[in-house]
């Protein structure tokens, strides 16, 4: 006789019971809402976990060279994008749904599941925002086992490498020394934890930030996934790393030479780590809402038009087309400023009125979030760091003011090409540099413009940290993050931010000379196409990103088409003419 059991009308159902369980186990934060979320979409953990003795070693870099290489949306902290690199041990992996098949079920699924329990990690991650939930996106991983190295990639979209790696720690359990080898490429650090300092939960603010993430988001070819995880927050302690050896890290991300140390924390460990399921998501992430103090493109356009009202009054004035070129430059350059001005304060002032003034009047950067902010700690330059840029400052002098007159008249090309060299000694590399000195000398964080383009070992390396960073993180803001929110994937994005720097430059150079048109757009568009040259599987094959042959061709493709950028009307009708006015013929 069969026999069938109703469930009692009250009873609740199995999905019922389980998000139940997930809200009494929520605890406030982002883990109490990563658990949240995942009792409200159904999602039962796929498995359990527990990570042991985890350090996290984080990284700050600009957000233009991380960008291109994460389809998703990078959250950034006061406008800084930061990776780190996360050193641990995954022990006892085993599935979620032995727990309902008693003793000998859980036996058995933990034998089953042994291949793959326990082993150590070494990710690289940074940190992205997708629909409005801050998670995490692994960029590369290095694990040493087979079985788990096929399954993660297949599973999870888990980007998966095979490597060496050893880890050590002293008696209590704190790190010491760690090596990563896979190939030619390895990874060596030392660690130190002061033992008096006692573990507690991530302060607020960059701490938090870079430690509490509990979705994490992959690619594998074209498909997006994402998948939650839920465990305690993190109990850590700061931690001192020193890096002895990044190859292998390079060989994958050779943008990695551009981050900066940014600190470390320890943790001995969370259990019961419940890992959800995989989900693919769309191929293009949904636009992210605007963040406060971010203009909307009304108010965006409305700066710009009212910054076109000096050049207009430069024409009906009938003034030289050197005039119209600086008109039109600094009605540009005040737009931008209040852009970004705008995008950094909001319906604050951070710092005060008086940095705000500085920023907008007395400072050439774009780079508002680190300059306005008046907690920001900038260590004094030294004296040294005055010297190269006072250099600069006078060999430009020389160039525009002497040399430049030693030239015979018969050649003015010559004499301007000399002009233009050294206007841009005497101004970017070496006034605008002092500059930036002095304002760090009073405690505000002011970037240099010009980080030593001549050492750039890539011509990506050479667009997007040495080359006018201000313009830079200009483009990046206003083109290419807004490009690829669009559906652009970021090689396109990237190609979109070359063609929008060129018709500025259109603006600025062929505008007022009155010919030579399309050819600053000529030039832009082959330095976009050479990046994606030397990022391509062919580039760097032959090595074009790194080393001297990454220098070489970052110098000829910047330098050999810059008639193209500064094309013959222009020197002739704009430059000459204002080198003159100057007194430098």
């Amino acid at each position: 006789m069969l026999t069938v059991t109703r469930p009692r009308p009250d009873a609740p159902t199995a999905p019922a019971r389980h998000a139940r369980r997930c809200e009494a186990h929520a605890t406030l934060g982002q883990g109490g809402r990563s658990l949240r979320r995942m009792a409200r979409a159904g999602e039962r953990p796929f498995c359990l976990a527990d990570w042991s003795r985890v350090l996290f070693v984080h990284y700050a870099v600009d957000p233009a060279v991380l960008q291109p290489h994460v389809p998703f949306p990078l959250d950034l902290f006061n406008g800084r994008a930061y990776v780190s690199l996360v050193a641990f041990t995954q022990e006892n992996v085993r599935p979620q749904f032995a727990g309902g098949l008693g003793r000998l079920g859980r036996r058995v699924a933990a034998w089953c599941a042994r291949p793959v329990a326990g082993h150590a990690f070494l990710n690289l991650r940074t940190y992205v925002r997708c629909r409005g939930e801050r998670g995490i996106f692994f960029l590369a991983e290095w694990i040493n086992n087979r079985l788990d190295r096929a399954i993660g990639p297949a599973t999870y979209g888990l980007p998966y490498r095979l490597g060496r790696l050893v880890y050590a720690y002293d008696a209590a359990g704190l790190p010491m020394d760690g090596e990563v080898r896979a190939g030619a490429g390895v990874v060596r650090f030392d660690a130190s934890v002061n033992p008096a300092e006692p573990f507690a939960p991530a302060p607020a603010g960059l701490d938090e930030f870079l430690l509490e993430r509990y979705t994490a988001y992959t690619r594998r070819g074209g498909t997006l996934r994402r998948f939650r995880i839920w465990h305690e927050p993190w109990t850590q302690a700061r931690a001192t790393v020193t890096t002895r050896a990044t190859d292998l890290i390079e060989g994958v991300a050779p943008w990695f030479t551009n981050c900066r140390y940014a600190g470390a924390h320890f943790s001995p460990g969370v259990t019961n780590v419940r890992i959800g399921p995989p989900r693919k998501l769309p191929p293009t992430p949904p636009r992210t809402p605007r963040e406060p103090g971010r203009p909307g493109p009304g108010s965006t356009a409305t700066v710009l038009a009212l910054t076109a009202l000096l050049p207009l009054v430069v024409v009906c004035t009938s003034a030289p087309r050197w005039a119209l070129m600086w008109s039109i430059a600094f009605g540009l350059f005040f737009a931008c400023k209040g852009i970004t001005w705008r995008r950094a304060t909001g319906p604050t002032r951070p710092g005060g009125n008086a940095r705000s003034l500085g920023y907008l009047f007395a400072w050439v950067g774009m780079d508002a979030p680190a300059f306005l902010d008046p907690t920001r700690k900038v260590r004094p330059p030294a004296a040294r760091e005055w010297l190269a840029p006072a250099l600069k400052t006078m060999t430009g002098a020389a160039l525009v003011w002497v040399i430049a007159r030693l030239i015979p008249p018969a050649h003015p090309l010559l004499a301007s090409w000399v002009g233009m060299v050294g206007l841009a000694l005497l101004l970017h590399f070496g006034t605008f540099h002092l500059l930036a000195l002095a304002w760090r000398r009073a405690g505000v964080d002011a970037t240099p413009l010009m980080r030593q383009p001549a050492r750039s070992k890539s011509l990506a390396e050479f667009w997007s940290v040495r080359w006018n960073r201000g313009f830079h993180q200009l483009a990046h803001d206003l083109v290419f993050r807004p490009a690829t929110r669009a559906g652009l994937r970021p090689p396109a994005a990237l190609l979109a931010t070359f063609l929008a720097s060129g018709l500025v430059h259109e603006t600025v150079i062929t505008l007022p000379a009155g010919g030579g048109f399309g050819l600053p757009t000529l030039y832009f568009t082959i330095e976009g196409l050479a990046v994606l040259l030397e990022r391509s599987r062919i580039g760097r094959r032959v090595g074009l990103g790194s080393a001297l042959r990454g220098r070489l061709f970052a110098l000829a493709v910047a330098a050999a088409p810059l008639p193209l950028l500064f094309p013959a009307p222009f020197v002739g009708r704009v430059a000459h003419p204002f080198l003159r006015a100057v007194g430098a013929f």
